[in-house]
């Protein structure tokens, strides 16, 4: 109890210091619109923001297909926001078009996303184009 201290407002230097790391946003803009749409995710594990997933013809209990990872090249949208799924299938939020930010630890691929910008801009499905000075996927 002795971290929640309510509506009390320390001097600069006295008291808990609390810090945290924002999370990860996947959408690079949303000024020019995106498509996101709730999707089911299979059973494997924890699904990191950005993590590539394909749609498969398996339906859940409550008739929706099915989203598994994938790869870069072969993927049809991105999971916007981080799902634990080990306990069960998980609803999650689809990017299926938008502009992205390819800097996500799903995404980045060590040396300036040389692996990241091969896949995606030779994957068909999503006929995007990636931007290299900004590290940004457009599709």
């Amino acid at each position: 109890m002795a971290e929640l201290e309510g509506n009390v407002l320390r001097p600069p230097g006295l008291g808990p210091t609390v810090t945290f790391d924002p999370p990860e946003e996947l959408l690079a803009s949303t000024g020019h619109g995106y498509v996101q749409k709730g999707g089911t995710l299979a059973v494997n594990g924890v699904y990191r923001v950005g993590e590539p997933v394909i749609q498969t013809g398996a339906t859940s209990a409550a008739g929706d297909k099915i989203w598994v990872k994938s790869t870069r090249a072969l993927c049809t949208g991105f999971v916007r926001t981080a799902v634990d799924t080990t306990g069960g299938q998980k609803l999650a939020n689809i990017v299926l078009s938008g502009t992205i930010n390819c800097n996500v630890q799903a995404l980045s691929a060590g040396t300036y996303n040389a692996t990241t910008k091969s896949d995606l801009n030779g994957n068909t499905a999503l006929k995007g184009r990636y931007v290299d000075h900004l590290a940004y996927f457009i599709f």
